[in-house]
């Protein structure tokens, strides 16, 4: 084997030395008579559930029940059968694991639960009584140091409850309550974060609706620009009047000089014009 794998094989075996006392107790546990297991059970194993929100809430129950006299020795039953369901395991530094309906309760070392560090006695699963498993929460735990864990299942908190439905039926009420609580709050939540979702979506789909209307309309050219002729250089705009001034309505000199070029050409045609000396004879 590896040298880093050796090392880690030691470190776990060298700290599993409690998990291997807590097998060979079960191992013992399981050979005593039904009654001898559950005042084992309720003595080591109690404090553990009653770190948990529902079975803290039913062992109030049961102990205002007992306060008024009532006969509980049936219900002290249920929870012992509860805590017999309870299993143990250890995870060595730096492996993960998932708690899909799997409660558990953290007996020894750190572990890293979502960014969230827990330490010994911390519970995290607590949704595993749902049934719908959209509505559990995912927790991703990773060992910081070796840890061991409690777990229970919830097929295992389901047979507790159906073998002790007429013995003790306010455990299944108190789990009941909890779950239809727990699964209105994680509902409503889930419901929200659709239709946020479905808002989001049907803005961003206008947004690149309007985007596309945009680039379909067509760009309209500018007008044309009229482009001023050059004037002729060296000619003056007005002609001069002739006594040497200016006048107001002068033709330009361009008219004028086309006009005497027209009277040029029509006097060198012959036949365009008489001819005076010929008209006076």
């Amino acid at each position: 084997l590896h040298h880093d794998l050796r090392r880690r094989l030691r470190s776990f075996f060298l700290q599993n030395r409690h998990h291997w006392v807590h097998q060979t107790r079960n191992r013992l546990l399981e050979s005593m008579s039904p009654q001898l297991q559950n005042d084992v059970c309720m003595q080591t194993e109690l404090h553990w559930l009653r770190k948990v929100t529902v079975f803290d809430v039913f062992m109030k129950w049961v102990e205002a029940k007992e306060r008024l006299g009532i006969y509980t020795g049936s219900f002290y039953g249920c929870v012992a059968d509860v805590t017999r369901q309870l299993r143990s395991t250890a995870f060595a530094q730096q492996e993960t694991f998932a708690n899909v309906q799997v409660l558990y309760i953290l007996s020894k070392g750190l572990v890293m639960l979502n960014k969230k560090v827990g330490a010994y006695g911390e519970v995290w699963g607590e949704d595993f009584v749902l049934s719908d498993p959209s509505l559990v929460r995912p927790i991703a735990g990773t060992a910081l140091t070796y840890i061991e864990v409690h777990y229970l299942t919830r097929e295992s908190l389901m047979e507790v409850i159906a073998r002790n439905r007429h013995g003790c039926p306010q455990l299944e009420k108190i789990v009941r309550r909890y779950c239809v609580r727990l699964a209105v709050y994680r509902g409503i939540i889930a419901e929200a974060k659709r239709r946020a979702r479905l808002i989001l979506s049907e803005k961003a789909r206008v947004a690149s609706r309007a985007l596309r209307e945009e680039m379909k309309v067509p760009q309209v050219p500018p007008p044309p620009v009229m482009e001023v002729p050059p004037e002729l250089p060296g000619l003056p705009e007005e002609l001069p009047s002739p006594k040497g001034g200016r006048t107001a309505d002068a033709a330009p000199l361009t008219s004028i000089s086309c006009s005497v070029e027209s009277m040029k050409h029509i006097m060198e045609v012959p036949g365009t014009l008489p001819n005076p000396a010929v008209s006076e004879d």
